[in-house]
């Protein structure tokens, strides 16, 4: 058979009626064969829905906090969407893990129920950290410095170090204190790391005696190069020069940081 409406307050098919606005319809019901046809109809009333008002207080809070909705129609129940809130049949939402939650307040009458829905946000308490690549470097030279999560705010307690784009720079011999802090609506949270700035030995005078160059003694270790390149053995104080061209001699100091 063929089901058919006779107006637009509800659509039918396949024998489901659905209501569209509140009125009055009739749902009938045609079977057609080669001797004609036969139809019976139904009367129904479309009954508008319930107001469920709307749902206003705070939609952010932190995990384990509290907020107070409300809505303008009473009478109606409480519900939320997923587990990350849950709610008072007063409308009291209590934060339990990070993430959005649909907050439902539900106003049924004898036949007919409706809805209104809040959007509420549950926030983390912050957490830095500070992720480095090494603890101590040479003045001059860089580590890579990281913070979680992205988006806080550097700071460096003195000069010794600079920092910029994630690289920290050694600028002077000492201790800089970073300090990374990330905040949110729950409050702010602020992570601390030492570094030490090594000083750079003495730079080294190169003596030459004939056909012997040497530098003064005192440092950790030596690596004496021929136009730039290494020397293979040739890491003493002295060198025995054995071919023509430019010497020069890289130090270091106990802290492992080197000048040429």
């Amino acid at each position: 058979g063929v089901w058919s409406i006779s107006n637009l307050n509800a659509i039918v098919s396949g024998g489901i009626v659905t209501g569209e606005s509140p009125g009055d319809d009739t749902v009938t019901y045609t079977i057609i064969d080669a001797c004609g046809s036969v139809s019976t109809s139904k009367p129904i009333v479309i009954l508008p829905l319930p107001d469920a008002g709307a749902i206003t207080g705070n939609p952010e809070l932190c995990i384990g906090s509290v907020v107070q909705l409300s809505d303008s129609i009473t009478g109606g129940i409480w519900s939320c969407s997923n587990g990350k809130t849950t709610i008072s049949a007063s409308g009291v939402v209590t934060g339990l893990s990070p993430g959005n939650d649909t907050v439902i307040y539900t106003v049924s009458d004898l036949l007919c129920s409706n809805t209104a829905t809040y959007i509420i946000k549950v926030d983390p308490f912050p957490y830095a950290q500070i992720i480095t690549g090494q603890p101590g470097i040479c003045i001059g030279s860089t580590t890579t410095i990281s913070g979680v999560p992205a988006g806080g705010i550097w700071n460096l307690n003195n000069g010794n170090a600079t920092f910029s784009q994630g690289i920290l720079t050694g600028a002077a011999a000492g201790t800089d204190t970073v300090s990374y802090t990330i905040s949110n609506f729950c409050g702010s949270d602020t992570a601390v790391s030492y570094i030490n700035i090594e000083p750079l030995p003495q730079m080294p005078s190169i003596i030459q005696n004939e056909s012997t160059i040497s530098v003064p003694g005192g440092y950790s270790s030596y690596q004496w190069l021929l136009n730039g390149t290494n020397i293979p053995d040739a890491i003493t104080d002295t060198y025995l020069v054995a071919n023509t061209g430019l010497y020069s001699v890289m130090v270091k100091n106990s802290f492992g940081c080197s000048v040429t």
